[in-house]
């Protein structure tokens, strides 16, 4: 670190202990020491004491008067969320919890299937918005109504074409998050009649929304490698249960990390064009996928437009965006429309981001260094695991993306174990979260889509370590 980097962090350090030291009630002001001041106490120049209060007012402990100077904010407009670690076997409450635990909250979490801040573009991103900002007087006022940007829809036309999909821009519906988007196309394609038919285990997003909604649903399991499903078993269910619409997530499932074959994928989509059922794509991993034998999506091969096809970027630059995008298939009237009513509109902001940051190609770089740390994190978690096994644990690697599903061979109590890695300031969720009927817990998954560290190296041996002493 250089000397004056130093200095503006040193100058940060010693002005948050000073408003730690003041108690500062409401309608009084707390002055900043003087500019002067500091430069001699610290022997800087005035940029570098500037340096450090533009982060203190980014971070929310300072703010400026016009002519007046820089006051320490109230301690009170800090919002600290307190919570003494609780297990719970509810799926909603072991979902909050996934959610919540994490460094900052003085946990360790491995279970949470997101892309790390240490592996979002920081850099790039703020890039495009200084170039945003620059380029327009008033970018944070226009309202983008749906479908969306349509700069941003005909960039990701091009990028459709890399996963085998020909569409226009006009096809697509720019869409806010990945679950509530879900969650509108599955009330708004099966009619009242119809059942939901979801490959377990399933992402517990679909899970709980399917709860909460009362829709009825019909489950069918994927093998125990993982790439393919029992299609004579799946060809039963279609003649016997009045299924509506066929919820997958075919490459690098969640929560197995598994990927279906090109065959099984053929098999699915001509028994579902049979019987004419709607097949909702979750591919919201696809780019994560290495080399160019990678399955096509089911709607490369959707000749009669059954398919709704879902992605979004939350899995390859960063869940906070809430971007995602549909193609509705035959569906378009339903779903647009129905975005259009419950005003689903995405951040105008976001949306122009995005189609900066695909326009400069920044994209295609980041996703194949994403795929190199992701190919080591799943090397590490291969020897890691297999040292470990002794016949006690059943796990297939991925061949890309970050998440890893453990089968447990033997029985033991989840919830001690549980608990014993939450007294060890590590979270670990029941496998049931991901099974409709929450009777399976004898599964485990874990997520390393970050940059590892010594402290992810270590905790993640003692995750696997402690897995095999319980079950031992």
């Amino acid at each position: 670190m250089s000397k004056k980097a130093f200095k503006w962090k040193k100058i940060y350090s010693h002005l948050v202990k000073k408003r730690d030291s003041i108690h500062i009630e409401a309608g009084r002001q707390e002055k900043l020491p003087s500019i002067y001041d500091m430069i001699v106490k610290f022997g800087c120049s005035k940029t570098t004491v500037l340096r450090a209060i533009e982060q203190l007012e980014r971070d929310g402990l300072v703010y400026s008067k016009q002519r007046v100077g820089y006051f320490f904010t109230l301690k009170n407009n800090e919002c600290v969320i307190l919570r003494k670690p609780n297990i719970s076997t509810s799926r909603s409450d072991q979902i909050n919890e996934l959610l919540y635990y994490n460094p900052k909250n003085g946990m360790y979490n491995y279970s949470n299937a997101v892309l790390d801040k240490s592996l979002a573009p920081h850099s790039y991103i703020q890039k495009c918005l200084r170039a945003i900002i620059t380029g327009s007087s008033s970018f944070e006022e226009e309202f983008i109504p749906s479908p969306g940007l349509p700069s941003l829809r005909n960039r990701l036309s091009f990028l459709m074409v890399n996963r085998g999909i020909h569409c226009h821009a006009d096809d697509i519906l720019i869409t806010s998050g990945d679950t509530q988007s879900l969650g509108t196309i599955l009330k708004n394609v099966i009619n009242q009649n119809s059942k939901i038919l979801l490959v377990v285990p399933c992402y517990y997003g679909i899970i709980q929304f399917i709860e909460s909604n009362k829709l009825p649903a019909v489950t069918i399991p994927l093998s125990d490698t993982g790439d393919e499903i029992d299609i004579l078993n799946l060809e039963k269910i279609l003649k016997t249960e009045n299924i509506g619409l066929f919820y997958i997530n075919p490459t690098i499932h969640n929560p197995t990390g598994r990927t279906l074959t090109t065959h099984t994928r053929n098999s699915i989509y001509k028994l579902m064009k049979t019987y004419q059922i709607p097949i909702l794509e979750d591919d919201i991993f696809y780019d994560l996928m290495v080399g160019p034998d990678r399955p096509k999506p089911f709607k490369s091969i959707d000749d009669d437009n059954i398919v709704i096809y879902f992605s979004s970027f939350s899995k390859t630059l960063s869940p906070g965006f809430r971007v995602g995008w549909c193609l509705p298939g035959k569906f378009r009237k339903e779903i647009f429309g129905a975005e259009l009513l419950n005003n689903s509109t995405v951040s105008s902001i976001t949306q122009k981001i995005l189609d900066e940051y695909l326009k400069r190609g920044y994209y295609t770089p980041h996703i194949v260094y994403l795929q190199s740390v992701f190919k080591k994190n799943n090397q590490f978690m291969k020897d890691l695991i297999a040292m470990r096994s002794e016949n006690i644990l059943s796990y297939t690697p991925p061949t890309a993306g970050f998440i890893h599903w453990i089968k447990l061979n033997k029985e033991f109590n989840m919830e001690t174990y549980r608990k014993y890695c939450l007294s060890n300031k590590t979270f670990v969720p029941s496998g049931n979260i991901f099974f409709l009927d929450k009777t399976n817990t004898n599964f485990v998954r874990l997520c390393t889509g970050l940059k590892m560290n010594k402290k992810d190296i270590t905790n993640l041996t003692f995750l696997i370590n402690s897995l095999k002493n319980h079950l031992s």
